[in-house]
């Protein structure tokens, strides 16, 4: 399969020949998608507007059959046609008829084509001969149209009264088909033969010139848009890059937008350059690694050099970034640095190390994968390249990724907060401070902002505790496990005075067991609320599963494992659970994950 992606602006779609297949979908596009392209496409004067992708095939050496794109592709050119119906009646001839050959010109053997035609099926080119022509026809009954036909009506309706908002000088009440079909008295003159006439205006020279550059400065913005074209060569290929795109709901993946910028800039004539190769072996080694997705990466690794960016605005940004050869080497190095230490992100077990200093830093790096956490993940990795720029010292970045990991347990693992303040772009721009930070101050000083800004947006010690003691995990409720297994080891030894080997295998021990819920005696939300859950070794929840409370005591007590907070409890029932679960909270507050 031969794919060819290209990003071209809308003005460069339009040197091409389209046909649509006569397997298309008609046109259906309603008001409000007509509406919302115009949206976009004005909004679109502070910055670049991207929208989307078309997928081809080549028909013949001059001819693209249009797979995926022609609903938008049909809009732009209704919205084309309205600015050159427009232009023509304030005798904008030069506008007319430039903007008329973006629709109708000849091609290399000087026939006159359509830029954007049907195949034959049956259906009459209402599209063509009603608007696109450069003598249209308007003679369709209303009662005949089709629902096809009505939509392209309506399109045209809506763009013209979209223009007319935007070009105050055109003054028109309203604007409906008829508009188009010769109702346009608010607008021109209309001969005794009813044929449209010049504009009403007593100063029409000065009004045409203002509006021809109005519709002028339209035009070039809707030229200006980007696309991604997806040109294949086979008819077959490209409706199967059509079908893996449409049936899983996705848009063109970051990835494949990021590699054809990079091409663009970066690859030679051969198909064996050596971009192709480098790119080939980073997007292998991502998808090796299997913990994360090569449009996360590049989502992260931006945001940790560079202006925060959501992932909808990625490539926009990332193309304002890369214009020439040199800034697309840049990105590629950028990328593959940055992929050094993410990996250890989504894999700690890759961290090595001395063990004082870089087993604590595996291990705030598991807690985070734990909590889901995303947000720090563009500091972490300009922390990482920070020490391995040797701006900072292993100890500073275990104590950084410590304050973190304390952080997210009480803002995201526990309250589940949301942040009003922007943790996202907190986080962004102290790794792009550190990124750019030449000396240890330089890099201290920015790390000791960020910690302070964590500290002031630290949950309030009720929410916590309110929260915390909500936990649970039972056989009704595993969602939670790996949270709850860290909680465990983490307040064994300060809340029950228990130590475990690190690499001991433990298990959860519900103290009330679990099969009293089976009875009916205890609601499972107390069963398997935080306060009733241990940390033991393998052998003695073996030996613990069918004892009394006081029996397990008994026995806990003489192998020396009694947790601290049931020596004086002598019956364990939902109060009991109820209070060592606050005593929990406090602890894991006060101590154990104090900021």
């Amino acid at each position: 399969m031969k794919i060819v992606p290209r990003d071209i602006t809308i003005k460069q779609a339009f040197e091409n020949f389209y046909e649509i297949p006569r397997f298309q979908r008609p046109y259906s596009w309603e008001a409000e998608n007509v509406e919302a392209l115009w949206r976009d496409i004005m909004s679109s004067r502070s910055a670049e507007y991207f929208l989307g992708s078309m997928i081809v095939y080549a028909e013949d050496g001059h001819t693209l059959r249009i797979i995926d794109g022609q609903q938008r592709l049909t809009t732009l050119s209704l919205l084309l046609a309205a600015i050159r119906d427009i232009a023509k009646q304030y005798d904008l001839e030069d506008l007319s008829l430039g903007t008329q050959r973006c629709l109708r010109r000849s091609d290399v053997y000087n026939k006159t084509r359509n830029v954007l035609a049907m195949t034959g099926d049956g259906r009459k080119p209402y599209l063509q001969e009603t608007y696109l022509a450069d003598t249209p026809e308007r003679q369709v009954d209303e009662a005949d149209k089709t629902d096809e036909m009505k939509a392209i009506d309506t399109a045209y309706e809506t763009l013209i009264k979209k223009i007319q908002e935007e070009v105050p000088e055109l003054n028109a009440s309203n604007t409906s088909t008829e508009t188009h079909e010769s109702e346009v008295d608010d607008l021109f003159t209309i001969d005794e033969n009813g044929e449209i006439g010049p504009p009403i205006d007593t100063d029409q020279t000065n009004l045409s010139n203002r509006i021809g550059q109005q519709l002028t400065d339209i035009r070039d913005l809707i030229f200006d848009v980007h696309i991604l074209l997806i040109e294949l060569d086979k008819e077959e290929d490209a409706y199967t890059i059509f079908e893996t795109i449409n049936t899983r709901g996705l848009e063109l993946s970051i990835t494949d937008l990021y590699k054809n910028l990079l091409l663009k800039h970066l690859c030679a004539e051969s198909e064996n350059d050596k971009f192709n190769t480098d790119w080939t072996n980073l997007v292998e080694r991502i998808d090796k690694e299997g913990n994360t997705t090569v449009d996360t990466f590049l989502y992260h690794s931006w945001n940790s050099r560079h202006t925060f960016s959501t992932r909808p605005k990625l490539y926009t940004n990332a193309r304002e970034l890369v214009s020439d050869k040199r800034s697309a080497e840049s990105l590629l190095k950028e990328l593959e640095a940055d992929w050094e230490s993410y990996k250890l992100i989504t894999n700690p077990d890759l961290v090595k190390g001395n063990s004082d200093v870089w087993k604590p830093i595996q291990r705030s790096l598991n807690a985070l994968k734990v909590f889901k956490v995303q947000q720090n993940i563009p500091f972490v990795i300009a922390l990482l390249q920070a020490h391995k720029r040797k701006i900072i010292r292993p100890a500073h970045v275990r104590n950084t990724l410590s304050t973190i990991e304390k952080f997210h347990f009480c803002f995201t693992a526990i309250t589940n907060s949301r942040s009003s303040g922007g943790i996202s772009s907190m986080y962004c721009k102290h790794a792009r401070e550190l990124t750019n930070a030449t000396s240890a101050d330089e890099a201290h000083q920015s790390i000791e902002e960020l910690m302070n800004k964590l500290v002031e947006r630290l949950p309030s010690k009720e929410l916590f505790i309110s929260k915390f003691t909500e936990l649970e995990y039972s056989a009704h409720e595993t969602k939670k496990k790996p949270l709850i297994q860290y909680i465990l080891r983490n307040l064994a030894l300060p809340a029950d005075g228990l130590t475990f080997p690190l690499d001991s295998e433990l298990t959860i021990e519900h103290l009330l067991p679990q099969v009293e819920v089976e009875r009916g005696s205890v609601d499972v939300s107390i069963v398997g609320n935080i306060g009733n859950l241990f940390y033991l070794t393998g052998t003695d929840n073996n030996d613990l599963k069918t004892l009394s409370y006081t029996e397990k005591k008994q026995l806990l007590e003489e192998k020396g494992n009694l947790p601290l907070t049931l020596q004086d409890i002598h019956e364990w029932n939902e109060q009991q659970i109820m209070n060592r679960a606050r005593i929990l909270a406090m602890i894991a507050y006060d101590e154990v994950w104090r900021l």
